[in-house]
């Protein structure tokens, strides 16, 4: 792990225990139940759901991204923080009341040593001069597994991230002058490139309509479970369904391939009419791209620019900011799901650029690409 990226996550972690007051919040909760009766059970569950609340709407370790929770993760401290805290805390309150006190007091341990850790951490990186990484755009990577750790294939993969990010470099009208990895996350397959927020957004909208495309399919699988496991059906109904089922999905070939790339072609206002037909093309392979990717478990992480207050940003760098969260949010369910869930029941078709047209990268657009 990085010692810069471990620093801004240590003071992040560190913002979010001061200006939430989580320690005292949680103290507040235990001291409620200690009073051992419903009165006491009764606030605290009124402050646990404000907190909750609080926590859901104000934390930035909530709002973390891939790479930054794997690396929270790392250091023992998922449990602590954003979405691990809110679930250790729903746990303990889900245990018979009797437990209740001993179960919040032992968590409440736990959590103590680690922000000690933190402190520790943060004080010994900050003594041998690390500085936080907090780079001013937007960080978009790939996280490869290490089934895939082949040389071949990590070629392969970081080739296609290169095409992808130049794909949404030139259809989002910025100047194109080689995608560079920027860094590079020691002792993990992550591989990482600074982009303008207008790419990143760009592409928090291809993954959200894939994600949505994902769902449709994932509940036609589950139709088709269900008709299987029915004893309500004879066997010739039971066929009938499953082929109209089946029929449901396969309609989400022509979803992926062609309406799908005309939903992301709207989102260009200034693409001339003659090179429509090229991005579109372009849009396809990425989409294929981020298809293939989440079968064999590569995962897309997207960082936001990280702001010291909102009052220091614009309705719109707001509103690019929570989409992002919004998609990372999304795409971590689809993550959790088991490998074989993630695998398309159809194979999308080769897609190639045609003869006498130029491939995305090779002619500028009309603004500046971060490199």
């Amino acid at each position: 792990m990085d010692a810069e990226k471990l620093l801004r996550i240590l003071n992040d972690l560190q913002e979010d225990e001061e200006r939430l007051n989580i320690k005292g919040k949680i103290d507040e909760i235990r001291n409620d139940l200690a009073q051992n009766n419903q009165a006491g059970f009764d606030s605290a569950k009124t402050k646990f759901a404000d907190f909750i609340k609080e926590i859901q709407e104000n934390s930035i370790s909530q709002t973390f991204s891939r790479t930054e929770s794997l690396a929270l993760k790392q250091i023992s401290g998922e449990e602590y923080f954003g979405n691990g805290l809110i679930a250790q805390l729903e746990k303990i309150f889900s245990t018979p009341g009797f437990e209740l006190p001993s179960k919040i007091n032992e968590y409440r341990s736990g959590r103590n040593s680690f922000l000690e850790k933190v402190q520790g951490l943060r004080a010994s990186l900050e003594k041998i001069g690390i500085e936080e990484y907090r780079p001013e755009s937007y960080e978009i990577g790939i996280v490869i597994p290490e089934e895939e750790a082949d040389f071949d294939k990590i070629i392969r993969r970081i080739k296609d991230f290169k095409l992808l990010i130049a794909g949404l470099i030139e259809a989002a009208d910025f100047d194109l002058k080689g995608v560079k990895i920027t860094r590079l996350n020691n002792g993990s397959l992550e591989f990482f490139s600074l982009q303008p927020a207008e790419v990143a957004v760009l592409l928090t909208t291809l993954l959200l309509n894939v994600s949505t495309i994902w769902d449709k399919i994932t509940k036609y699988r589950k139709k088709i479970e269900e008709t299987e496991n029915t004893d309500l059906l004879t066997p010739e109904s039971k066929k009938e369904m499953i082929e109209i089922w089946n029929r449901e999905s396969g309609k989400m070939k022509n979803a992926i391939l062609e309406e799908l790339p005309e939903r992301i072609l709207k989102e260009f206002k200034k693409i001339e009419d003659g090179r429509k037909n090229e991005i579109r093309n372009q849009i396809k392979i990425g989409i294929k791209t981020i298809f293939a990717w989440l079968e064999v478990g590569i995962e897309i992480d997207i960082t936001p620019v990280r702001v010291d207050s909102s009052e220091n940003m614009t309705k719109k760098e707001i509103t690019q900011i929570k989409s992002v969260q919004q998609t990372n949010a999304t795409l971590r369910e689809i993550y959790k799901l088991p490998k074989e869930l993630k695998k398309l029941p159809f194979k999308l078709p080769d897609i190639s650029i045609p003869e006498g047209e130029t491939p995305i990268g090779k002619r500028k657009g009309k603004r500046k690409a971060q490199k």
